[in-house]
């Protein structure tokens, strides 16, 4: 009886001693299939004229999920973008979810408005497409558009000063291959929000009281908290941020180059 348990317990020690170096082996595994990706990522952007400047994105969490960690700027003509710390955990293949964090921010220099566009810190969860271009360019990018498949993200959380915005979004590209979407979405801290933006100059006094009066006829009470905020849709369309028929944001137009241009 003795040396039936005492087989019994080898047998199940070595078990589990096989799942444990399988799942450590199947980790370091992803995680190096991961780095391989990130370098494929970083010739594809060089190739299209993008400058990532920064350490190399590292690949962390054992034995959690994977996290990659970066920090740098990336660049594209007179365009750049500051982010200070960039996580995304999870495993980045299709089908799956992985969560992105930006808790610093991101920052735009050059040619940007920086009051406008920069953001305090950023974070959402989202759904790695099925089938999405190796190559950003304007025949791969047209032709996984016309899949209809876009991009889904999930708990979408945006800080700027006062403004929150919290929800939901779906976003691909229109006929000029410019990102296009809709984002399902509550906002609070909207009029301090609006206070700042005139403080800056970006709006002005008769703009602010306008806008003031359409946002709080569009605002109702938490019965919690006591806050006030916006339940609505905002639409990227044409290039334009909309809140209803308001345009919050003009974005730059992005141009892709074609497979000949590689």
């Amino acid at each position: 009886m003795k040396n039936h348990k005492k087989l019994t317990a080898i047998i199940v020690a070595g078990l589990l001693l096989s799942l444990s170096l399988s799942y450590i082996g199947g980790w370091y595994w992803m995680a190096h299939t991961i780095k391989k990706e990130i370098g494929s990522f970083y010739e594809r952007a060089h190739e299209q004229g993008i400058i990532i400047e920064g350490d190399i994105p590292e690949v962390k969490g054992f034995p959690k999920e994977p996290v990659i960690i970066f920090r740098g700027t990336i660049k594209k003509d007179k365009r750049s973008f500051a982010i200070p710390l960039l996580k995304i955990t999870g495993i980045p293949l299709p089908g799956r979810k992985i969560h992105v964090d930006l808790p610093e921010g991101l920052l735009p220099e050059g040619a940007f408005n920086n009051e406008i566009l920069s953001i305090d810190s950023l974070t959402f969860t989202g759904l790695v497409p099925h089938d999405f271009p190796q190559t950003m360019t304007v025949e791969n990018l047209r032709e996984w558009r016309d899949s209809g498949e876009g991009i889904t993200v999930q708990n979408l959380l945006i800080h700027k000063k006062s403004l929150q915005l919290q929800g939901n979004a779906h976003f691909n590209f229109d006929d000029n291959l410019q990102p296009a979407g809709h984002l399902q979405m509550k906002i609070k801290g909207h009029m301090s929000f609006l206070g700042f933006l005139e403080q800056q100059n970006i709006i002005k006094t008769k703009e602010t009281l306008l806008i003031g009066t359409i946002m709080a006829s569009l605002s109702q009470q938490d019965p919690e908290s006591g806050e006030r905020y916006i339940d609505t849709e905002i639409t990227l369309q044409n290039r334009k941020l909309l809140l209803g028929p308001w345009n919050i944001l003009t974005l730059p137009t992005i141009i892709w180059p074609y497979n000949s241009e590689l």
